[in-house]
């Protein structure tokens, strides 16, 4: 399995997790108390997190709350 697929295979897992979604910011934190680490989007050529979510539509759909927060 390649380090994407296990990222979006744990993506996954988390976002399983929370029904109602969940900020960009609390996903990274749930992601790491899952995996142990952050969600390590630099090393797969995204600067931006949102940036490597907004990537991986299959996984992850974004939308944004009328606070204007970006959740999952």
């Amino acid at each position: 399995m390649t380090d994407i697929e296990l990222v979006k295979k744990m993506l996954r897992a988390v976002l399983q997790s929370n029904k109602n979604g969940v900020s960009v910011t609390r996903l990274q934190s749930d992601y790491r108390a899952l995996t142990g680490e952050f969600i390590q989007h630099r090393q797969m050529g995204y600067p931006a997190l949102e940036g490597f979510l907004r990537s991986v539509p299959s996984v992850v759909r974004m939308e944004q709350n009328h606070f204007g927060e970006v959740r999952t």
